[in-house]
């Protein structure tokens, strides 16, 4: 009989944290699961750690060559045989009551609702100290609010998605590098409700070299999900100045000058219909030398 829900788990190179995201998942007080690791070709320990963990319930499956992120979890989406994906990254981690919580929202009085997410906790990897930052907390039809940006719904590790509507949606868009999964939560979005546990259910890990340093490739996600959902963003012309806007200023900052005044000019002709605060702001912006 197939489990409930499966597990998903890709990573690469990650034999330092890998055995914390697999125990913390074996942790849980719901128990009819499968873990499914997609490995892409890892060189490090990760084999090693792996085989230590070996169980029933988990499926260690290695890649013959590496693949990117978005890859790697559409093909443990493949192999999977639950009704639910839970989606986790192999650097962050669970606390025990985090799926059955989600799994409880799951009624047949709710046949619309697709992803059930919970709140993180952020820890230092360095310190292990950690807090819970200030989060949305949005339930319903929410594409509209996740046009703004894709910390709505804090990361892939809190998802917990219904699996027929998720292949209906369409997997995560392996030819985007950053910001796959917000491409994901709009177009599920779009379709379908979404809910969320008002508890901090799912760990964060923070290294010196996660996303969050890397400023060309947020950038770079976030004008590929405008130019991916150009036509949704039109509806709401406040929103796409301001995205416009926000784009400008981390051209800025990236030294990129003509990159940033053709943002500022894009965000004040929309925003003439959404936002002139904002507008105002790019324009100052984009007589800058």
């Amino acid at each position: 009989m197939p489990p409930e829900i499966s597990v998903v788990i890709p990573t690469y190179n990650h034999a330092h944290c890998i055995g914390r995201a697999v125990d913390s998942v074996q942790a849980q007080d719901f128990r009819d699961f499968e873990i499914i690791v997609t490995d892409a070709a890892s060189t490090d320990g990760t084999p090693g750690v792996m085989a230590g963990r070996a169980a029933p319930n988990l499926r260690y499956l290695r890649l013959p060559k590496r693949v990117n992120l978005p890859q790697g979890r559409n093909i443990g989406i493949r192999e999977a045989s639950g009704r639910y994906i839970a989606l986790l990254d192999s650097d962050d981690a669970w606390l025990p009551s985090k799926l059955r919580m989600q799994r409880e929202l799951f009624t047949p009085a709710r046949p619309e609702l697709a992803l059930v997410y919970t709140l993180l906790s952020v820890v230092s990897e360095k310190t292990g100290e950690s807090l819970v930052p200030e989060q949305p907390r949005l339930r319903g039809k929410i594409q509209a609010r996740l046009l703004e940006n894709n910390l709505l719904l804090g990361a892939p590790s809190s998802a917990l998605i219904r699996r027929d509507f998720l292949e209906e949606t369409g997997l995560f868009d392996p030819d985007m590098d950053t910001c796959e999964d917000w491409d994901l939560w709009l177009r599920i979005a779009g379709r379908y409700e979404v809910d969320f546990v008002p508890e901090p259910l799912t760990l964060r890990y923070e290294y010196a070299s996660s996303m969050s340093a890397a400023p060309g490739a947020l950038r770079n996600g976030r004008a590929k999900i405008l130019e991916k959902h150009m036509t949704l963003y039109r509806q709401h012309p406040a929103i796409m100045a301001e995205t416009l806007y926000i784009l400008g200023l981390q051209s800025l900052k990236l030294g990129e000058k003509s990159a940033a005044r053709a943002y500022f000019r894009r965000a004040f002709s929309a925003a003439l219909t959404g936002a002139p605060l904002r507008a105002l702001k790019s324009l100052v912006r984009a007589v800058l030398p």
